[in-house]
């Protein structure tokens, strides 16, 4: 869910078991960058991860809330 939101959004995963998982963990899955964009937007990729996280590089607007469904 986005509003006037100008940047990069790019989900990340990691197959570590560890609860003490870092940065350098994670791996790029799929990277979008938008322009002003103002509505939801559905985004798909496969894969098995042990944990999911969204970067945000943001250089206008918000993002109001990302869902996931694993």
């Amino acid at each position: 869910y986005l509003t006037g939101f100008t940047g990069t959004i790019t989900a990340q995963g990691h197959l570590e078991d560890s609860a003490t998982v870092v940065d350098g963990d994670y791996i790029d899955i799929i990277s979008n960058t938008y322009t002003d964009q103002s509505d939801v937007v559905y985004v798909n990729f496969v894969g098995l991860f042990t944990g999911v996280r969204f970067k945000i590089e943001q250089t206008a607007g918000t993002v109001d809330k990302i869902l996931y469904k694993y």
